[in-house]
């Protein structure tokens, strides 16, 4: 897994990058806290990410 980030317009995305054999998952989010808590959603994504598993 790697995480990253993308700037548009001034406002980043934070996307993260989950590899299993043969393809890659991308997650993303636009990081405006006017709509959110980054820190929450953050969080959120990374316990998604984690429990990405390649079907058997």
């Amino acid at each position: 897994m790697a995480r990253g980030y993308a700037d548009y317009s001034g406002t980043q995305e934070l996307r993260y990058y989950v590899e299993n054999a043969g393809s890659v998952f991308l997650i993303c989010m636009n990081m405006d806290s006017r709509f959110y808590n980054p820190d929450d959603c953050e969080a959120a994504m990374l316990e998604t990410a984690e429990s990405i598993r390649p079907k058997r």
